[in-house]
């Protein structure tokens, strides 16, 4: 059996090597092109009237060129006609010298050798092995490994003729023009070798890739406008493309096309005068005119079609060559970007079929990380599980919003496999909590509710109420939320936590906004606030959520792309526009927020806070009068006193009524004050500062007014002891290391 299949293998590699030979040699356009000119060179002068000598040299010219090409391309098929002579005898030498020492020696090292089934048998079980944590997943593993061996031993088949025709074929484009300017600004994305050893394999993009061969193909106007968001995968897209030409695996009317990237950004910083930057760009475009066989490729093409800050007009020579059957492009830009500059410009879009690109599902993702993790395991020298893969999908998914699949899922994994190889120094398994520890650390929120997390939770209300004196209902209300909140993390589709904190001014609402900041948020910047006083007209409503006409991205908008991770504290809600009201119901309920553009901003890590007094005076009466009044009726007071919309205030987790500061708790705050004063004075001037509590309570008693809250507390304090204080410093009457007693 052995020996048959090496027979077997022999001759179907001679007969496929000799179906392979006309394909290699392109003798089919060497024959149908023997006499056509080198090149394409012509005369490109343009004359009035005739002229013998004129055209006696242009005929010439065309027959020295002609002459040329086919002394090039006779001896391309006299190459292929020596070869096939000699293909048979050379066949015959090989067979007998298979069949008297090769064929003998393999078999008789088969016989001593393991069989390659029982090798096989052994890959897959370690594979298997090392590349599951839970057995669970051990058939979708075991489905993994048969993808990458057969995919391996497809590849090994040298001779199959599937393989063999993805060599380029010689002379593919002795048959078109030449292009040297060009050549000096761009890359050739369809011939170059070493470009295509890296390229990725293409999954979930087959769509895509035929619908842009379908438009490539048409007779006229055959450009593509290719869409889609930045990671999105349209540099992928195009590199597939550009392979299936080098292949010859796509169109047959593209099997000799060049796919070219232009840097229109070299001809820009190498050419400041417009009139220069026309020429050389309508210079290269005629070249492809002439040659033929062009598809350019113009990143970001939105740049150049327009003269708005930041962009320059070259349409007037693109349009020219537009129009041209010879002359392809394939522009890529953003979907706002189309919208904004191309599509709005008649005279230029209707030359481009729009190819819209969108995020491929978790699932394809899945695959594409799957197909790369060798090249993960080769760099790093680790070992990737496919639990890690799954959590890579997973987390990324959720906490990663700002860049599409498959960028955000290779760019997490590749992070993980980073921190394995300088943090762990004999466990090289890239495990499903790592990507838990990188993401935390990189986002500076929590991914996961681990053991500390989970202390963390149920610490949570002791720790406000150290730092929000009296308000022990509230508080128990906010940490009962959060609790339940957090348990859901990573599979809710709101943000974290989102109250609205009703009270009185100065009853601890933007302290304990404060409080959840620091607590579970490391970052400094992980408090975002902002006065929605200063938001109190529809013409406001720009300020934060942007202005399209102006490409101003809008305040809010800025502030939750660079922190997307803290507390959004939104103060007195109730003076804002009702109209933002309503802009904010999708960052409540679905946990994003869409700019002046139309692209979602996630929220989903973010604990958002309102506060708000509106109708807290008249309710806390209520309820002094009925203490039986719920968060319900509380609810239902808002309403009905039409402060806020049903609609508006189910949206958040949580709507908690602040007590106003009785003067047993202005006491215990002015304590803590009273200390932060004590502390501050002593760190600047080395006064030591002792009052007593019967004198805390007296100032406390003469000058707090529970109408204005802490803040009014604070002033108090302030007045009657740092004033004391800074009187007897600048009188002289006091010095470091003195003690002062008020």
């Amino acid at each position: 059996m052995f020996l048959l299949s090496l027979i077997s293998d022999y001759f179907q590699k001679c007969i496929n090597v000799f179906i392979f030979l006309p394909y290699f040699f392109s003798v089919d356009v060497m024959v149908k092109t023997l006499f056509a000119p080198w090149k394409r060179i012509a005369p490109k002068t343009k004359r009035v009237g005739f002229s013998f000598s004129d055209w006696a040299t242009d005929v010439g010219f065309d027959l020295v060129s002609r002459w040329i090409g086919s002394v090039m391309r006779g001896s391309v098929l006299l190459a292929y006609l020596m070869i096939v002579v000699l293909y048979l005898p050379t066949i015959a030498i090989l067979t007998i010298i298979h069949l008297f020492c090769v064929w003998p020696l393999q078999w008789a090292l088969a016989q001593i050798m393991t069989p390659p089934e029982v090798v096989e048998i052994r890959r897959k079980k370690a594979f298997v092995f090392s590349h599951t944590l839970d057995a669970v997943n051990e058939p979708q593993v075991s489905a993994w490994y048969d993808r990458i061996a057969t995919t391996l031993a497809i590849k090994k088949r040298w001779w199959d003729l599937k393989n063999l025709m993805a060599h380029p074929p010689l002379a593919r484009d002795w048959a078109q023009g030449y292009t040297p300017t060009l050549d000096e600004y761009s890359v050739d994305l369809s011939t170059d070798a070493s470009h295509h050893e890296s390229r990725p394999m293409t999954i979930g993009r087959q769509r895509e890739l035929l619908e842009m061969e379908d438009i490539l193909c048409k007779s006229r106007d055959a450009n593509i406008i290719m869409t889609g968001a930045p990671g999105v995968g349209k540099t992928t897209v195009i590199e597939s493309l550009a392979y299936r030409i080098y292949i010859g695996k796509g169109h047959p009317l593209l099997s000799f096309k060049r796919l070219v990237e232009l840097n229109l950004e070299r001809i820009l910083s190498q050419h400041t005068d417009m009139k220069v930057r026309e020429e050389i760009l309508s210079t290269l475009l005629d070249e492809a005119h002439r040659a033929g066989n062009i598809i350019i490729v113009i990143n970001n093409i939105d740049r150049y079609v327009s003269t708005d800050i930041g962009r320059i007009d070259l349409t007037i020579p693109l349009e020219k060559y537009l129009a041209q059957p010879e002359v392809q492009v394939i522009g890529v830009t953003t979907p706002t970007a189309y919208e904004r500059y191309i599509r709005t410009r008649p005279n230029l879009s209707h030359h481009f079929t729009p190819v819209q690109i969108d995020e491929i599902s978790p699932e394809t993702a899945l695959e594409i990380l799957m197909n790369h993790h060798h090249k993960f395991e080769n760099r790093y020298q680790v070992t990737i599980p496919y639990e890690t893969l799954q959590a890579t999908i997973r987390q990324s998914a959720y906490f990663i919003t700002t860049i599409p699949f498959p960028e955000k899922a290779l760019q997490l994994l590749d992070d993980a496999c980073v921190y394995v190889k300088n943090n762990q120094k004999t466990d090289h398994v890239v495990r499903p909590t790592v990507i838990d520890e990188v993401l935390s650390s990189k986002l500076h929120v929590p991914t996961v509710v681990n053991d500390a997390m989970k202390q963390r939770l149920l610490d949570v209300e002791s720790t406000l109420r150290s730092v929000v004196i009296g308000q022990d209902t509230a508080i128990a209300q906010i940490s009962s939320a959060i609790q339940r909140s957090f348990v859901m993390l990573g599979k809710r589709k709101k943000p974290l936590a989102t109250f609205l904190l009703l009270g009185p001014t100065g009853v601890g609402k933007t302290e304990t906004a404060k409080a959840l900041a620091s607590y579970f948020f490391t970052s400094t910047d992980s408090l975002i606030r902002f006065d929605m006083s200063e938001f109190q007209q529809v013409s406001d409503i720009p300020k934060l959520i942007g202005d399209a006409s102006t490409g101003d991205p809008g305040l809010l908008i800025s502030a939750l792309r660079q922190h997307p991770y803290g507390v959004l504290l939104l103060d007195e809600i109730e003076k804002a526009a009702p109209e933002l009201l309503n802009v904010f119901l999708s960052l409540l309920d679905e946990g994003y927020i869409t700019d002046s553009t139309g692209v979602k901003v996630d929220c989903k890590s973010l604990i958002i806070i309102g506060t708000s007094n509106a109708g807290a005076i008249d309710f806390e009466r209520v309820r002094h009068a009925d203490p039986t009044q719920t968060n319900e009726s509380l609810m239902q007071f808002l309403i009905d006193k039409h402060y806020f919309s049903p609609e508006f205030l189910n949206r958040f987790d949580g709507v908690v009524a602040y007590d106003s500061i009785s003067l047993d708790t202005a006491v215990q705050i002015g304590r803590v004050m009273l200390a932060r004063i004590c502390v501050d004075m002593h760190a600047l001037h080395g006064v030591t500062i002792q009052v007593s509590d019967q004198t805390l309570r007296k100032i406390i008693t003469e000058k707090y007014s529970p109408a204005y809250g802490a803040r009014d507390l604070a002033r108090a304090l302030k007045e009657s002891i740092e004033t004391q204080v800074a009187r007897q410093l600048l009188a002289g009457k006091l010095h470091a290391g003195d003690t002062v007693e008020i």
